[in-house]
This record gives C-alpha cells, sequence and structure tokens, in this order.
C-alpha cells in the first residue's frame, strides 16, 4: 500500500476518534439571566448616540416664530370680519420674521425710553416752573414792601406789623434786617446788599461780646430763609428778642476800628 494513503487513512480515524479536537467538550450555552440583560441594555442606553438632546430655541427664533402667529392670527382675524375679501397669504418668511421683529423691540424699546425722559423731564419742569412761580410770589411782595425804612427801630416795628397780621415769613426777615442796620449803624459791620452773612461774621469775629449770638442768628436764618425751611411765630419772635438783647448789649457804644 502507498505510504501516503496510509497516512490518510490515519489522519482520518484521527478525525473519527476526535471530531472537535476538544472543541466538542465544551458545555452548551446556559441560559442568560434578565438582570443581565438589563444592565447590558442600560449601559448601551448610556451611549451618548442614544442619549435624548433637547433642542434649544434661540431668542430671534423665539421672536420670528411669535410674529408670524401673530401674522396668521390676524388674517384669520380679518378673514372672519370680512369673509367676501380676499386677502393675501399669511406665509412668512421665517428670517424676514425674526428681523421684522427684532426691528419692532428696538423700537419699542426706544418709544418706552423716550416716554420715560419725558415723564422725568416733565416732573423736573414742573418742580422747576411750581419754584419759579413761589419766586415770583415772595418777590412780587418784596417789591411792595416799604422803601422808606432806613432806621433800625422802623425795620423792627414793621416786623412786628407783619407778625401780628402773620406774615411770619417776612416779619422773619425785617427782624433779622433790622439788626444788620442796628450793628451797622453803631459801625460794627458795613450793611450792604451784595454782601454776605459770612461777611458780617468776620467783620465781628474779635468783638467776643456779640460774635457768638450774631453767629446763632446768621445761621438760623441761613437754614430758614436761604433754605426754605418753614418759620413760625417762635423764630420771628427770637429774632426780635436777638434785636433787643443785642441793643442792650451795645447800648451807646460804637464800634472802636
Amino acid at each position: 500500500m502507498n505510504p501516503h494513503a496510509n497516512r490518510i487513512v490515519v489522519f482520518l480515524l484521527l478525525l473519527l476518534a476526535f471530531p472537535s479536537f476538544g472543541l466538542a467538550q465544551t458545555p452548551p450555552n446556559s441560559a442568560i439571566s434578565s438582570v443581565k440583560i438589563k444592565q447590558d441594555v442600560n449601559r448601551i442606553l448610556q451611549n451618548p448616540d442614544y442619549q435624548w438632546k433637547s433642542r434649544h430655541t434661540s431668542i430671534l427664533n423665539k421672536i420670528g416664530n411669535m410674529f408670524i402667529l401673530i401674522v396668521h392670527r390676524l388674517v384669520s382675524f380679518f378673514k372672519r370680519l370680512f369673509p367676501k375679501t380676499k386677502f393675501p397669504s399669511a406665509s412668512v418668511n421665517p428670517v424676514m420674521a425674526k428681523i421684522l421683529m427684532v426691528i419692532l423691540t428696538i423700537i419699542l424699546v426706544a418709544l418706552l425710553a423716550w416716554l420715560t425722559a419725558v415723564l422725568i423731564k416733565g416732573g423736573s419742569v414742573q418742580r422747576k416752573s411750581t419754584e419759579k412761580k413761589r419766586s415770583k410770589v415772595q418777590t412780587s411782595k418784596l417789591d411792595e414792601e416799604p422803601k422808606t425804612l432806613d432806621h433800625p427801630e422802623d425795620l423792627l416795628s414793621y416786623s412786628k406789623t407783619l407778625f401780628d397780621n402773620g406774615e411770619w415769613r417776612r416779619s422773619y426777615r425785617y427782624a433779622f434786617l433790622a439788626i444788620l442796620l442796628m450793628l451797622d449803624r453803631k459801625g460794627f459791620i458795613q450793611f450792604e446788599k451784595s454782601r454776605t452773612n459770612g461777611d458780617y461774621l468776620r467783620a465781628l469775629r474779635s468783638n467776643k461780646q456779640l460774635f457768638p449770638m450774631f453767629r446763632t442768628v446768621c445761621l438760623d436764618f441761613d437754614i430758614k430763609w436761604y433754605g426754605h425751611a418753614p418759620i413760625d411765630s417762635v423764630s420771628c419772635k427770637r429774632f426780635m428778642e436777638h434785636y433787643e438783647d443785642m441793643q442792650r448789649m451795645i447800648g451807646d457804644e460804637t464800634a472802636t476800628n
């Protein structure tokens, strides 16, 4: 027999004796548990390819959609109002809708800003107008005041007359003018309309007797008259008393320059 034929026969016998070369001895696949299936499914679903991605709508898209909805509703309203009238198609280009809505929004914001500015300016103008009218009234009253009061006693007497009539603000002013004119006549200050209370205080700084009381008078006058603080009868009486106290304090004394 041919040696090659013998080898072939031996090989076939080996195949018949060991059909799978040991693989046939592998135990059959066991059943897969439900827990394992769930774990595999969850692992697969956690893959980014299977994740749900919500679509973020931009503000422009929202504005455009709103504008398209408004146009559709307006066309539907007019169609119901005029059923026999033919209206153009309500289709709107989304890009144009966004652009138009942005323009309308800018116009609306500008209009609101303008109205706010007008209201603020109107309130400011009204306040200035009220203050101007009040100033005119006070000025007109001062213009009506007598111009012939050249003596401190006359100014104080006129202040008392105004006080009796309930015109406390004017009475307060004339009592202060009476004090200034009295100090001027005694030579302690030089009374002029262009001078300020600070000028008068500096002129009296060296007078240790008059300066404390006069400083109190000036500070009170600045707060109430220039600060537009309310003036009552007590303030007027206090100024009249200051006048009399300074007059007694000075007596026949005159300033020595």
